[in-house]
């Protein structure tokens, strides 16, 4: 601001305190806006934020859920032990008083100051970017060799087309947004993660959800890896998942490598248990005894064409793909703001198949599974930093269709994905067991069909980085029996014997906490 004096700018330690200042400024000013203003505006101020990072970050987190608040109520918060670095910085700024509203700001002066607050940290990042692009073109023009040197200019010249490069937080702040997605015992809601709706598809899909964390689905940055035969129920499972993130209003991409836009609408609309034919079915979880030539329907659902999006023509280069998911996460977090989004994941993305990815810069006696491996891992990272989750559907190996033993995390072809992954499966053809109801892998390529039932599958996982474990702190199983029917996957209307031990655990406690209330 003008009306500070130039050695606020000169010393790093009054530079502090003149930053500080701005940015309390600046969040009264965001105070001073209607409600419906609100939100884009501490959006911005969130990303400009140098000083007080988790002070805008709990009025961000105030004012979306309640728009209403006011930043006096807010900044109660600076009582937590938590805070006290923030409360400091504002004493020693002489601006704590602009932020607990005790003393009055000019709404002009306030307004300038976040318009100041925006501007200076767009020039940081101009800054940080030109700086880091200028190390690159030095070391390029030392590189011993020719190929070095491409490769180090290569990244310059992306590192000054790079425009949506946030300013580094620091790394407490960092670490403490994460721990507070982490440290709720409770389950997640389909509205904080990716998960199958269990209401509509059964047990089994409460069983799969165990498997995706330790809170019972796919949290914001994470991944899982489905491998399958040809035919095998890969593409359906992750279609299922789609649709399910769908009817929560999480927005999707499927990057179909392999299959055209009609024939990717046809497996979700398969999957998606709200499509019925005009005298369909009363159950969901039933949705796969209507054939698929009856259900189809004429129209697709409105909510499709405001939150999937299918690339008619995508790119198997993994540059592209991670560019897509920024992209994305782009788009939902402006939808999120235009309250046209309640859900917290950054959206979901789904590449089928893995296989089918390159990488443009990969050298040319670069072997198959290292280029693979690659493309995979840029990817993950990319969905990790951009709070979005990642569906990796892979090929299976030809031995591995034929193996009836145990998953050994092997069975995906051509590299070590599942090193990758947050959690991994694979869906095996099986058959039906001597009991005629437990079903197994199948010996041979074909899995044979059982009338009224369909094609068994077996799915089985390998890995996962959280497991939602039951009351007795046991895993649940690791593999189950589906069914393949009319273009849809789904599993038996039966509960898994653990889960029924822990739903009437879990009744139990609630039980006995209810019986010990005082009246």
């Amino acid at each position: 601001m003008s009306e500070e004096p130039p050695q606020y700018k000169t010393n790093a330690k009054n530079r502090d305190a003149w930053r500080t200042k701005i940015e309390a400024e600046a969040l009264r000013h965001v105070d001073n806006l209607a409600g419906e203003d609100r939100a884009e505006a501490i959006e911005q101020l969130d990303r400009a934020t140098h000083q007080l990072i988790m002070l805008v970050k709990n009025a961000k987190d105030a004012w979306t859920r309640k728009p209403e608040c006011r930043l006096a109520d807010i900044a109660l918060c600076l009582d937590n032990p938590a805070l006290d670095a923030v409360r400091a910085e504002l004493e020693s700024a002489d601006a704590l008083d602009i932020v607990t509203g005790e003393q009055r700001v000019d709404p002009f002066k306030a307004e300038a100051s976040f318009k100041e607050a925006l501007d200076d940290h767009e020039a940081t990042k101009e800054q940080m970017r030109l700086g880091r692009a200028g190390k690159l073109l030095q070391q390029a023009k030392d590189a011993p060799d020719y190929q070095t040197r491409e490769e180090l200019t290569e990244k310059a010249v992306e590192e000054l087309n790079r425009q949506d490069r946030e300013t580094e937080a620091p790394l407490s702040s960092l670490w403490q947004e994460h721990a507070e997605q982490v440290k709720s015992p409770s389950a997640f809601s389909p509205t904080e993660a990716i998960m199958l709706d269990t209401s509509r598809r059964g047990h089994w899909a409460r069983w799969f959800n165990r498997w995706l964390g330790s809170r019972g689905g796919l949290a914001p940055g994470t991944n899982v890896l489905i491998g399958g035969a040809p035919g095998g129920g890969k593409t359906s499972m992750g279609a299922a998942l789609a649709v399910d993130a769908m009817a929560a209003g999480c927005p999707v991409t499927f990057w179909q490598l392999e299959l055209g836009v009609a024939r990717t609408l046809e497996q979700m609309l398969a999957q998606d248990p709200a499509i019925r034919s005009a005298g369909g079915i009363d159950r969901a979880d039933l949705h796969h005894q209507e054939p698929w030539a009856e259900r189809a329907p004429l129209e697709l659902p409105d909510h499709y064409s405001e939150l999937l999006t299918i690339p008619r023509w995508p790119s198997d280069d993994a540059d592209d793909a991670a560019a897509a998911v920024q992209a994305m996460a782009s788009r939902v977090k402006r939808m999120r703001r235009e309250g046209k989004v309640r859900h917290e994941c950054n959206g979901v993305f789904i590449v089928d198949y893995v296989q089918r990815l390159r990488m443009r810069k990969a050298r040319n006696a670069q072997a198959s599974h290292e280029v693979w491996t690659d493309a995979v891992s840029k990817l993950a990272k990319t969905a990790e930093e951009c709070g979005a989750v990642i569906v990796f559907l892979s090929q299976r190996t030809k031995g591995s269709r034929n193996n009836t033993q145990k998953v050994t995390g092997t069975e995906f072809a051509g590299a070590d994905f599942e090193r990758i992954a947050y959690a991994a499966c694979v869906i095996s053809k099986g058959r039906v067991g001597e009991d005629g109801e437990e079903i197994e892998a199948a010996s041979g390529a074909q899995s044979e069909y059982v009338d009224g039932r369909g094609q068994p599958r077996l799915i089985e996982f390998s890995k996962m980085r959280g497991v939602m474990l039951y009351q007795n702190r046991r895993h649940p199983e690791s593999r189950a029996g589906l069914w393949f029917n009319n273009f849809a996957v789904y599993g038996d209307d039966k509960d898994f014997p653990a889960e029924e031990e822990d739903r009437k655990a879990k009744a139990d406690k609630a039980k006995g906490k209810q019986g010990n209330m005082p009246f």
